[in-house]
């Protein structure tokens, strides 16, 4: 079972954002989230990698 704390919806929010799902946009294939997953997995900094872009992201979406 999991547990939604405010940071896992927001977290779950941003990543709906960033790979477009609100645009119908997201062209990532089985594969492409498979290496997704092991890259956060196997990479100790992919996580903070990962939240920094979806930030970069936001700000480059808002001034649209």
């Amino acid at each position: 079972m999991i547990i939604m704390t405010e940071q896992y919806k927001k977290i779950k929010d941003d990543l709906e954002f960033y790979y477009e799902l609100d645009l119908n946009n997201c062209s990532m294939t089985h594969k492409s989230w498979i290496n997704e997953i092991t890259l956060l997995i196997t990479n100790k900094d992919y996580k903070k990698e990962v939240l920094k872009e979806i930030e970069e992201y936001k700000k480059i979406r808002e001034k649209l």
